[in-house]
């Protein structure tokens, strides 16, 4: 076990920002591409997977990839919560998460070459989602000619002929609340 652990340490402790970032462009858009997948979800799953795989083989550690492509995704308020928990149940559980762990200076970040690439992958990855969601193209929220706008743009693009391609999709019919009365589409209560 202790030279499983070393093992693995010495693996991640070669891990360069550019290669983490480079397995989270990656594995987000291979999770956007089983997201969207759904009838072929068994193919899109494999190739998420060995994405994952491909990252574990170069060092990332599959859990916390997992968990900061969930914070890029919803409420940073919410994780650090979350992240402030999970040191304290550490302490409390008698295996303390230690200053020495936690580090004073942050590791080397990225090259300037990989952060443009991020952003460049988020530009396009917003621009895709509101061109599926059927949002205007005035809706960008980047300054109009600037790099992010154009990026943002061809993925609006992408979005909007993927929503032609595939056609409208149904309503999602949602179940009521416990207690509440079901409603129709036309707002009359459904019995």
């Amino acid at each position: 076990m202790a030279a499983r652990v070393q093992q693995a340490g010495e693996r991640r402790s070669n891990l360069t920002a550019d290669t983490f970032l480079y397995h989270l462009k990656l594995a987000e858009k291979n999770k956007a591409d089983a997201d969207e997948k759904h009838k072929t979800w068994k193919a899109a799953d494999g190739v998420y997977r060995a994405g994952l795989k491909a990252a574990d083989e170069d060092g990332v550690n599959q859990k916390v990839l997992l968990k900061i492509m969930k914070r890029r995704k919803g409420d940073q308020d919410q994780f650090d919560l979350d992240l402030r928990d999970e040191i304290n149940y550490a302490n409390w559980a008698g295996c303390p998460i230690t200053p020495e762990v936690l580090g004073t200076e942050a590791e080397d970040g990225p090259s300037e070459e990989a952060q443009e690439e991020l952003d460049e992958h988020d530009w396009d990855a917003a621009g895709y989602s509101a061109g599926l969601a059927s949002h205007s193209l005035e809706s960008c929220p980047y300054d109009p000619g600037s790099e992010a706008a154009q990026v943002w743009s061809l993925g609006w693009k992408r979005g909007q002929q993927k929503l032609l391609e595939d056609g409208p999709q149904p309503e999602k019919a949602t179940k009521p609340k416990r207690g509440s009365k079901a409603t129709a589409a036309d707002g009359s209560a459904v019995h």
